[in-house]
């Protein structure tokens, strides 16, 4: 994919796959600094007796120097510059996570778990909010930052050290789910999907986890069919 086309790709679905963004020497370098920087954290992940190597340090990257080299990666600031423009800004919520892999489902292991969300601290859980429930129920409707007046040029790069054959484990996107247009903008809308439909799908698929699939619509307009998830599978060096 052609530079060109991986930046209307990024517009349209909020995300793009970045191969080999780091070198192989470099994916050794902070996959050695995962494994012996935080001993503390490692000696402690014990659950049941059984060693449990998985935790997550919120910020991880801006509290220890190890780290800030991956900030000006020269390569890294280059990718990000081509989607965001020359006047970027580095946000502090540079998150570590070691071992969090969809396949703790599998053992009901809750150290190793994570789930669907919007992928920055810095926006809602709606992009809009222009329903006249809404603004009954929501005391600070009037304070919210509406994305839909002003978008938000903000993107999360996730690097990975390890490859997805390791856990069979894919990265789950949901493609659009950046654009208010597509968000649930209404409470009813949203209470018909969480309350009835997923509890459906829940039932049908038998999994309760359907219940927490987020209700993001494939076209603007309201009630249309949700978007699909997007399997990406990265090897160590993506982003």
């Amino acid at each position: 994919m052609e530079e060109s086309e991986k930046l209307e790709f990024y517009k349209e679905n909020g995300f793009v796959i970045l191969r080999n963004l780091l070198s192989d020497d470099e994916v050794s370098h902070y996959k050695n600094l995962m494994n012996n920087v935080f001993p503390e954290l490692i000696e402690n992940c014990v659950e049941g007796g059984e060693s449990v190597f998985s935790w997550a340090i919120s910020d991880g990257v801006r509290k220890r120097k190890e780290f800030w080299p991956l900030i000006w990666n020269s390569n890294v600031l280059n990718k990000v510059k081509s989607f965001l423009g020359d006047d970027i800004k580095f946000c502090v919520h540079s998150d570590l996570h070691y071992n969090l892999t969809q396949k703790a489902f599998e053992d009901d292991n809750p150290q190793k778990i994570s789930g669907w969300h919007r992928d920055s601290r810095f926006r809602g859980h709606y992009l809009v909010r222009d329903g006249w429930l809404d603004r009954i129920r929501n005391q600070d409707y009037k304070t919210m930052f509406d994305e839909s007046k002003h978008p938000v040029a903000l993107a999360r790069l996730g690097i990975y050290l390890n490859s997805h054959e390791e856990h069979q484990t894919p990265l789950f996107m949901i493609p659009g789910s950046h654009l208010p247009e597509r968000s649930t903008k209404y409470a009813i809308e949203r209470a018909f999907w969480y309350k009835f439909i997923a509890n459906i799908r829940a039932l049908l698929v038998g999994d309760n986890r359907a219940r927490s699939f987020p209700y993001i619509r494939s076209k603007p307009h309201p009630f249309c069919l949700p978007a699909k998830p997007y399997k990406a599978y990265l090897n160590a060096g993506d982003a």
